[in-house]
């Protein structure tokens, strides 16, 4: 009897990791941008575009980077692009403004929004979740090491 239910944990605990496996890849942060620039760029390049000290692309075009305020989506691209949590980024760009070095980003609550934004503005980037893209609008920018 004892075998049957050990047994039957195991599973729902396998069935439970493989559930959550496949949560994870659907909720990838995926780097998004507007026709107009790069196909690929560098995780660095990523990040220094984000603290505002990359502000044109190749072309001379202006570089206009959008924030999707999304908690759980912007804090795992701030952890896994940026190297900085919420808090922190937001205090970076607090100093920015008070010091005269930049202005804070424009942020987006719904992806929809983020998306209609860069679809319509030309040399923008942002990111979103995998399962939110329009790649009728928006292109998938593809991350260099």
């Amino acid at each position: 009897m004892k075998k049957g239910i050990v047994i039957g944990v195991l599973l729902a605990l396998f069935i439970g990791f493989l559930s959550l496996s496949a949560f994870a890849e659907d909720e990838q942060v995926v780097m998004i941008g507007h026709a107009s620039i790069p196909d690929s760029l560098k995780k660095e390049e990523i990040k220094q575009i984000f603290l505002g000290r990359k502000t044109r692309w190749a072309n001379d075009e202006k570089i206009i980077f959008v924030i999707f305020a999304e908690e759980n989506t912007y804090k795992t691209f701030l952890k896994e692009y940026v190297g900085k949590t919420i808090f922190q980024y937001k205090n970076y760009w607090k100093k920015q403004v008070f010091t005269g070095k930049g202005r804070m980003p424009k942020a987006f609550r719904k992806s929809d929004d983020v998306i209609k934004f860069m679809s319509d503005t030309k040399g923008t980037i942002s990111f979103v979740m995998a399962n939110d893209v329009d790649l009728n609008t928006v292109k998938i920018i593809s991350v260099e090491p």
